[in-house]
């Protein structure tokens, strides 16, 4: 039987329909579960991070420091998304160099973990770069704007974990810091395996094109006084110009040059002189017949006596004579007072131009204000002659005598030092061996050793000293030699603390020469492998 579509709605669309409202129905309207989130989409979170790229070392010696260099650690978020993780030293455990072996590291980043593993040998780690030190420094050390920096003389001593120190190569690309373009005193950085030490040059203000800073009127025209319809005459006029690095030069001086003259009415007329942009001014008197005589210009006659300064020093005119020039032609010498002068400042380094202000009138001059050069420090010393005995018997004093110490300063400076006992230490001669000897000063040191012989006794030796006398050396069985007794298969001979000579007795000569002057002499000799010494001081 047919049955049309119409005549199946009550049979299928009405019982859908039923079941899907029975189920809506069961729903809780309050359940938040079934409510639509109305704050949005939640921020990702980290679910886990991964080892992207190992550390650049994973092989340790024992007591090695730990290096993270190299380390990346990538999160995975909750988003399906990852970024590269910001890693510190706090989020890395683990680690431990003071026993060998394999040892696993921990990376902790927001709660989540991740590991990797690094071998520690058993043996210690080659003595690495601690510190660097300035010994000596370069030759120059004051320099002018422009110039080129130059290291010559300059050396670094590097100290390494093992306590040993030597001498560094440095290339020019371990220098950084010097900058000519401007003048102050430069800290210079020396970099040697990831150590530094520093020290400071000074770059000197100086123009490198001296340009013209100010003109003044060297000599005023013949004609000062005018009448109604003359015309200017600059007969007689000459003009200077004062440079930035303080020279003067006579400037050449066109009428178009010179303004303000006016002779169409009678008056004071200023007449202004311009060159390179930088005036001077003089008057002039026009009027129908003769008047009083006004100031027309000031020059300076004879500088001040001091025209160098250092920084925040105060101005001292003494010696300056300023000369005033009239418009009849008279001249005369102007009291200047403190309040006449401007334009002094000592607070920075440079070329300053000074003003002379008089009846209206001026008259410049320069000085110089110098840069401030620090001073110099001790920076080393160095043992330039060593003492004259260098060997001792125990019990003896240290002898200081010779000893010349050289004291090296910044600045390339060197003196001799004054060395006293409280400067010396180390000195011990209560038991026998080699004794390192310190000199110090000025918080620096220099060290030399001296040797201790061991006291075994005379063992039988005799020293015979010889006359005091001024012939130039001893001569073999003459009444003036140094002779050892008998007795000893063979002995060393040692004068002002060196060795002098090694003397078989077989060959029968126990005899020393000697030079003129006063020595310390001694003997280490042998009886059957036995050693004993002898000492005595002679002046010849």
């Amino acid at each position: 039987m047919k049955m049309k579509l119409n005549q199946l709605l009550p049979f299928v669309v009405l019982p859908a329909l039923l079941l899907l409202h029975s189920c809506i129905g069961t729903l809780d309207s309050t359940d938040p579960k079934h409510l639509l989130d109305q704050s949005g989409p939640q921020a990702p979170s980290l679910a886990a991070i991964s080892i992207s790229k190992m550390p650049t070392k994973l092989q340790y010696a024992l007591n090695e420091a730990f290096d993270r260099s190299g380390l990346e650690v990538t999160g995975a978020y909750t988003d399906s998304t990852t970024q590269a993780e910001t890693i510190e030293d706090s989020d890395i455990t683990g680690f431990d160099s003071t026993s060998p072996g394999t040892k696993t590291i921990t990376v902790t980043k927001g709660g989540k973990t991740a590991t990797f593993t690094l071998i520690v040998s058993p043996q210690a780690a080659d003595p690495v770069l601690v510190a660097i030190t300035i010994s000596t420094l370069p030759a120059k050390l004051q320099y002018n704007i422009g110039e080129l920096f130059v290291w010559t003389g300059l050396t670094v001593t590097g100290t390494y974990s093992d306590g040993r120190t030597q001498a560094e190569t440095i290339e020019d690309s371990d220098i950084t810091g010097f900058d000519s373009t401007s003048p102050g005193t430069k800290t210079i950085t020396v970099t040697k395996g990831e150590k530094t030490a520093t020290f400071a040059v000074i770059v000197s203000p100086q123009a490198a094109n001296p340009v013209l800073a100010a003109i003044t009127i060297s000599t005023l025209p013949a004609k000062l006084q005018y009448n109604i319809g003359e015309s200017f005459a600059r007969t007689g006029l000459t003009v200077s110009g004062i440079y930035t690095n303080g020279s003067t030069l006579a400037e050449t001086i066109e009428d178009a040059d010179i303004t303000g003259f006016d002779s169409t009415s009678p008056g004071t007329k200023t007449i202004t002189v311009t060159k390179g942009e930088k005036t001077a001014t003089f008057a002039v008197i026009v009027s129908p017949q003769a008047g009083s005589p006004v100031l027309a210009a000031i020059t300076i006659s004879k500088l001040p006596a001091k025209l160098q300064y250092n920084i925040g020093e105060a101005f001292v005119r003494t010696g300056l004579t300023v000369i005033g020039t009239y418009t009849d032609g008279r001249t005369q010498t102007e009291t200047i007072e403190d309040a006449d002068i401007t334009g002094f400042d000592s607070t920075s380094a440079g070329t300053k131009m000074i003003t002379i202000t008089k009846g209206g009138k001026t008259a410049i001059f320069a000085v110089t204000i110098n840069t401030p050069i620090p001073a110099a420090t001790l920076a080393a010393i160095t043992i330039s002659s060593l003492p004259r005995i260098l060997r001792y018997n125990i019990g003896d004093p240290f002898n200081p005598d010779g000893l010349i110490v050289t004291g090296t300063y910044t600045g390339g400076i060197t003196k001799t030092e004054a060395i006293n006992s409280l400067n010396i230490t180390g000195f011990d001669s209560t038991s026998p061996g080699t004794k390192p000897i310190t000199i110090t000063k000025g918080g620096k040191t220099a060290v030399f050793a001296v040797i201790v012989n061991p006291n075994t006794g005379s063992g039988g030796i005799t020293l015979i000293p010889p006359p005091a006398t001024t012939e130039i050396s001893i001569t073999k069985f003459s009444a003036d030699q140094l002779e050892a007794s008998f007795g000893f298969n063979n002995y060393q001979w040692f004068v002002d603390g060196h060795a002098a000579a090694l003397v078989d007795l077989s060959s029968g000569d126990r005899t020393l020469t000697l030079s003129p002057g006063k020595h310390q002499v001694w003997i280490t000799a042998y009886k059957q492998g036995v050693p004993y010494s002898a000492a005595i001081t002679i002046e010849l």
